[in-house]
């Protein structure tokens, strides 16, 4: 029932959050400091800060005995604590007590995970086109996305019920509403329109990589308690945040309009993407991993999916000379019919390759899928322009 509902929100959220979507004019000013990349690594260092005093916590409290935790959660994939970890036990001979140190414990996460997770959304979706993190989050869609998340954050909250759930529901709320003002300040960041450019969308793509990156190595060392595996992953992400950093500068900065209708196209279908998919994302990512819940997270991302490139695709063939708009449609329902299957079926799993099977990376696997056949069928049908309409004389 409860899975039931996650997937009623994805299908709400995809459809409620459609009017709120249309893009909206710009006036011009000068870019401004990162202002939800500020806030992501803010929030991530809190983050960090936090499993340290837990890891303290386990330490003094519970003799750093994870059997404790698992009888709440059942999985070798949490609590894989760090006892020895420098700032764990500098803050071990420092403390002495470690009793009010127990809202580490889900209580403090039940707080920054909406914040954390919205913050990286826009920062992704900066990368890709300032106005529109802009306008998600200084209008109602980053309002409605807010209560969205935080609506399946506390289902999945019940359906882990545990001694804390009670304080951890309401630490939720909490949280909301704290992030409401904060999606207030980003949306008040000074941003500059700028037109399709074939250097951003690359930079886009690199971007997205090191944000991801470094979204899957918080939640596992964080949001999951795996202080232990941060040295495993610390590299990766030390390099991804200075790719990202790099990528933030690279978006500040003036580059040459693209000519290329490819490169339009996917500018304005990710653009209308990030629009569409801001609210149901948390919905559609929680619902398409239970079975009670997957059809309906499947709709709901279908119609994110089909909104984004109706609308994306008319954006795209509006900004091409008339002369050109019956070659572009002909390419565009080309590369429509070959991403489709691309990003349906899973191409790594009977390769033998198990990036395809971890928790989030698929979706990055999906998208590169997606991305190459979309490209392939644009170039075939590049081959077939001159069997595209013509405009009549």
């Amino acid at each position: 029932m409860l899975w039931t509902a996650v997937g009623v929100t994805a299908v709400c959220a995809a459809i409620i959050g459609l009017p709120f979507a249309a893009p909206k004019p710009l006036s011009a000013s000068k870019p401004g400091l990162p202002r939800a990349a500020l806030a992501f690594f803010a929030i991530s260092a809190l983050l960090y800060v936090n499993q340290v005093i837990f890891n303290a916590w386990m330490v003094l409290e519970h003799n750093a005995d994870p059997a404790y935790l698992r009888q709440f959660v059942h999985s070798q994939h949490y609590f894989n604590l760090a006892p020895q970890h420098p700032p764990v036990a500098w803050l071990v001979a420092w403390a002495g007590d470690g009793e009010w140190m127990a809202p580490s414990f889900l209580r403090v996460q039940a707080v920054l995970e909406l914040p954390w997770a919205l913050t990286a959304y826009l920062m992704i979706t900066a990368l890709l086109h300032p106005p529109t993190a802009r306008q998600i989050a200084a209008g109602p869609l980053g309002a409605f996305a807010a209560v969205s998340h935080t609506a399946v954050l506390c289902v999945v909250e019940v359906l882990l019920w545990n001694p804390w759930t009670e304080q951890d529901l309401a630490l939720r709320v909490v949280g909301l509403v704290l992030t409401l003002p904060l999606l207030r300040w980003i949306g008040r960041e000074p941003t500059a329109e700028a037109p399709p450019s074939a250097v951003q969308l690359v930079n886009f793509f690199v971007g997205l990589g090191a944000a991801s990156a470094l979204v899957l190595g918080g939640n596992l060392v964080a949001l999951l308690y795996n202080l232990a595996w941060l040295d495993e992953v610390a590299l990766i992400l030390a390099a991804a945040t200075l790719m990202l950093s790099l990528c933030l500068w690279v978006r500040s900065r003036p580059t040459p309009a693209t000519d290329s209708a490819l490169v339009t196209a996917l500018h304005h279908v990710g653009a209308r993407f990030t629009l569409t998919f801001a609210a149901p994302a948390l919905a559609i990512r929680y619902g398409m991993t239970h079975s009670a819940a997957v059809t309906l997270a499947g709709i709901a991302a279908a119609v994110v999916i089909l909104t984004a490139l109706i609308t994306g695709l008319s954006d795209a063939a509006a900004a091409q000379p008339p002369d050109r708009r019956g070659a572009f449609w002909v390419r565009a329902v080309l590369a429509v019919g070959l991403a489709a299957p691309a990003a349906v079926f899973d191409w790594l799993s009977p390769l033998g390759v198990p990036v395809g099977e971890l928790p989030d990376a698929w979706l990055l696997v999906r998208l590169a899928q997606t991305l190459f056949a979309f490209s392939l069928g644009w170039g075939v049908g590049g081959v077939l322009r001159p069997f595209a309409p013509t405009p009549a004389k």
